[in-house]
């Protein structure tokens, strides 16, 4: 792919980001949701709200909960616990965290950061990411490929990685990553609630990376810039979030799986009546770009699938090398602390670029509970072309993990 393309579309959203941010500094009339909550139910949300902060601060000392991996497949539930505490006179911050997860998947990090370095609008640091992921769902490659293909592996992973992060504005920031990821380690699943698939290598013996006993190890580079004006990540109700990234994935083994990547991604909401009827949008496109023989290995082509791209459709459903993906959700407040919502997903893999297109869909509706701005659980019932979906997840659908550094590069993550 031309870098040219990507910034074209850059510009872009940065612009309707900029233009969300002004009409966002106007705080909107709000209206009471439809009906008003039973006094128990009341009481119960009044309980969790000295709980639950709108948005963690990431430079709070002590211990804190961590309720998630980050990683599509994990299952309904992670449990951990980190630890933060500053240094130097509260110049260094050392932040270690780790959980564990339903399906027994286990993740792993320590940072080092210097915040606002020198007085600037400058952060660098490093940090240390560790993962073992138990069943890791693969179907083939390609737009129309078999469930009755469906496999699994096992992965794990160790990633090295500096960082320097740089706020342009309140709302738009640009990141440098690089680092080295050891040799993901291939395997056949295991976990609590293992489901006896077959093992991906067994059943796709020629793909990329499963056709090799030995995996090579990478080093990677990421360039991205993100204009964030929510006013939540966790149960956005108003302003926009734009990410665009490029990023370069060096075999420094082999040269076989050297590749680029590009992104861009977008969420805007738009209140049409603030505090009862919000309208939720999601686009997001993925392109991979090889140089002579180079491949993309299976375990990082994009994919599709699961309970925040396709959900009517298994975890990591469909791989391929580029990928598009639109989203609409209508939420309407039931409750002050529960909504209906109402969605479509449409969206499509392709080896190539011009084949793009909105080829499989997913239509549903649910329930989001909700304590002021953080969504601590959902229901999501969804059809498509290959049956229901029931999906009970403790996260909200639009928070879009992979802004967080805590997110390893190896495998690809819808």
């Amino acid at each position: 792919m031309r870098t040219s393309i990507t910034a074209a579309g850059l510009l872009c959203c940065f612009a309707a980001a900029t233009a969300n941010a002004q009409e966002s500094s106007v705080p909107p009339q709000f209206v009471a949701p439809v009906f008003e909550e039973p006094e128990l139910m009341a009481k119960g949300f009044k309980f969790a709200n000295k709980y639950i902060k709108d948005r963690p601060a990431e430079r709070t000392a002590g211990w804190y909960p961590v309720f998630k991996t980050n990683v599509t497949g994990d299952g309904w539930i992670s449990l951990g616990a980190g630890y933060r505490s500053p240094l130097a006179k509260r110049h260094l911050w050392v932040d270690t965290s780790a959980a564990y997860s339903w399906r027994g998947y286990k993740t792993a990090q320590t940072t080092f950061e210097v915040p606002d370095v020198g007085g600037s609008r400058m952060s660098i640091g490093t940090q240390l990411h560790w993962q073992d992921l138990t069943q890791v769902q693969y179907f083939g490659t390609g737009p129309d490929t078999s469930r009755d293909l469906r496999s699994d592996y096992r992965l794990s992973t160790t990633d090295l990685v500096g960082f320097a992060s740089y706020r342009l504005t309140d709302f738009l920031t640009l990141d440098l990553r690089a680092g080295r990821v050891s040799r993901p380690n291939l395997g056949s699943s295991t976990g609590f609630f293992d489901r006896d698939y077959p093992d991906a290598m067994v059943v796709h013996p020629d793909d990329p990376g499963f056709d090799q006993a030995e995996q090579p190890g990478f080093v990677h580079t990421h360039f991205s810039a993100v204009a964030d004006t929510r006013d939540s990540p966790s149960h956005p109700m108003r302003g926009a979030l734009y990410r665009g990234e490029a990023a370069v994935f060096s075999d420094r083994d082999t040269g076989r799986f050297s590749f680029r990547r590009y992104e861009l991604e977008g969420v805007q909401t738009v209140p049409l009546s603030p505090g009862r009827w919000t309208l939720l949008f999601h686009g997001w496109t993925v392109f991979s770009d090889t140089t002579g023989s180079s491949e993309v290995p299976a375990y990082m082509m994009p994919s599709l699938g699961g309970s925040t791209t396709l959900r009517s459709f298994s975890d990591y459903r469909f791989h391929d090398r580029h990928f598009v993906l639109v989203t609409a959700e209508s939420r309407l407040a039931l409750f002050e602390h529960i909504d209906a919502a109402v969605f479509v997903d449409a969206g499509g893999v392709a080896p190539r670029v011009r084949d793009l297109g909105l080829k499989e869909t997913s239509v549903g509706g649910g329930v989001r509970i909700h304590v002021r701005a953080t969504t601590i659980a959902r229901v999501d019932l969804s059809h498509g072309r290959e049956g229901w979906r029931m999906l009970v997840r403790l996260n909200e659908p639009f928070r879009l993990n992979r802004v967080s550094r805590r997110n390893a590069p190896i495998p690809f993550v819808p």
